[in-house]
């Protein structure tokens, strides 16, 4: 995500590769980095469920560049929650695919609780 591959469907689009433009999720909106992983409606509220958007929001104001929250984050958050933070980034990931590809929604509780399970195993 941070070296500009991420495939979002704006990146995707500027490949010449011809896909809506629409969020997979929500549908109104443009789908980059920022949106996919933050902006969705339905991606803050799994952020809000862990407790981690505040921060997130805090951090993204000032320079709303991916990767300066991202290394941020990093820096400013505790193990636990930076562990977190990258695994919810991931199952967030995998419930846009998941609605993508098998039209299945899943609720931001079996997002964060994939997330769990991935880092208890």
């Amino acid at each position: 995500m941070c070296r500009g591959c991420f495939p979002t469907r704006a990146r995707l689009g500027s490949r010449c590769i011809h896909c809506p433009n629409g969020c997979v999720l929500c549908g109104t909106n443009y789908e980059d980095n920022i949106h996919v992983l933050l902006e969705c409606p339905g991606v803050m509220q799994v952020w809000k469920e862990v407790n981690l958007w505040d921060i997130i929001d805090r951090t993204l104001r000032p320079n709303y560049n991916m990767d300066a929250l991202i290394f941020s984050l990093l820096e400013q958050l505790p193990y636990t929650q930076k562990e977190l933070f990258v695994t919810i980034m991931w199952s967030l990931w995998k419930r846009g695919n998941l609605k993508l590809w098998q039209q299945q929604n899943e609720t931001c509780i079996q997002v964060v609780e994939r997330a769990h399970h991935l880092l208890d195993d």
